[in-house]
Order: C-alpha cells, then structure tokens, then sequence
C-alpha cells in the first residue's frame, strides 16, 4: 500500500488487506489471521509497513496451523470472557472474501467480537497460554 493513502480505490482495490501472525512457541505452526477492511475516510499511512490506516472489518479468518491451543484477548469484546479459544486445526471466517461490504449480520459478529474495525484487530493479543 502506498505511503499517504488508505484509500483502496486508489489502488483499483475494492478493500485494504493484512495478514496477521503469531508463531507458536514450540514451532509446531502458527496462528494465521487474514483481514479486509475498507477505508474509514480520514486516516494515512505514514510508512512503508506501517498500520496507519483504519476502516471496518467486513472479513476476518483465523487459522491455528500449529499443535497447540491459541487464546486471542479481545480488549473490547461486548460479552462473557475476553478471550476466545482456538484449537489446532481451527479455521474460523466470519465474512465474504469476495464481498467489499459488510452485512448485518457479520458487522453485528464483529461489533460482538470487540472487532469491528482494523485497529480493533490490531489490539488483540494471541497467546498461547490460556488467560486468567
């Protein structure tokens, strides 16, 4: 993505994309988390790899290649735990990759979720210890 722009139009884009990766500690794979999310109209990338850019989520997939169980804490989850649980082998989307929009019903998943915008996912922690 270019520097100054998080505008995925300006790159005949229909949504901005990032990867996310945790390995896990006994390098048995990793946890996996693919996004797409648009543009929320005012913010910039200030650098080449840099996170500048927001806009709300509309497709979220998360993948534990590894051998062990993966917790993600989840700062603004709406309800219950803050934390949600992954075992190997899981592979959880919520959302279209083919879809530059969110529906109500997944917009609703990720408001619950405390994920509803690329910032949100940026601030959650995998972990490999189950939290307390």
């Amino acid at each position: 993505m270019p520097i100054g722009t998080c505008d995925p139009a300006t790159r005949s884009q229909l949504f901005n994309e990032q990867q996310l990766e945790r390995h896990a500690p006994d390098n048995s794979g990793s946890v996996l988390v693919d996004v797409h999310y648009g543009w929320d109209g005012t913010s910039t990338k200030e650098s080449a790899g840099g996170t500048g850019c927001d806009g709300p989520v509309w497709y979220l997939r998360v993948r534990n290649t590894s051998a062990m169980t993966a917790w993600a804490v989840l700062p603004n989850k709406k309800q219950g735990n803050t934390w949600i649980q992954g075992g190997p082998g899981v592979d959880q989307i919520i959302g279209s990759p083919t879809v530059a929009s969110r529906t109500g019903g997944v917009a609703t998943q990720l408001a619950n979720l405390g994920l509803s915008n690329w910032k949100d996912v940026l601030g959650t922690t995998i972990t490999f210890t189950q939290p307390g």
